[in-house]
C-alpha cells in the first residue's frame, strides 16, 4: 500500500483530476472489497466477483460525475471517456 501511495505522491500534482480519479479509484477499491469480506464473515452473503467488481465501478463512475469545472485538457477528457463521465463536468471554455 505504501508503494502505491509513494508513486502516486511522485507521479501526479495533488490538485489533478488525475489523482482526485486514482485516489477516489484506490479508496473505492479497498472499501468494495472490505464490504465483501465483512459481507461474507458476517452476514453469510456472497457477491461474485463480476458484481463487487460492477458495484465498485459503479459507485467510482458515480464520485467523479459529481466533479465540476475540471479543467480542460486531453488527460481528462480521456479520463471521462474511460469512466463514461458526462461532459457537463468540464469547465466551459
Amino acid at each position: 500500500m505504501g508503494d502505491v501511495l509513494d508513486w502516486l505522491q511522485g507521479n501526479v500534482s495533488w490538485d489533478s483530476f488525475r489523482f482526485v480519479s486514482l485516489k477516489c479509484t484506490l479508496a473505492a477499491t479497498l472499501y468494495g472489497l472490505w464490504q465483501e469480506r465483512n459481507s461474507r464473515i458476517f452476514c453469510a452473503k456472497m457477491k461474485d466477483h463480476t458484481q463487487v467488481a460492477t458495484d465498485i465501478a459503479n459507485g467510482i463512475r458515480t464520485f467523479l460525475s459529481s466533479k465540476r469545472n475540471v479543467k480542460q485538457s486531453s488527460q481528462n477528457r480521456s479520463i471521462c471517456e474511460i469512466w463514461g463521465l458526462p461532459h457537463r463536468i468540464m469547465q466551459s471554455i
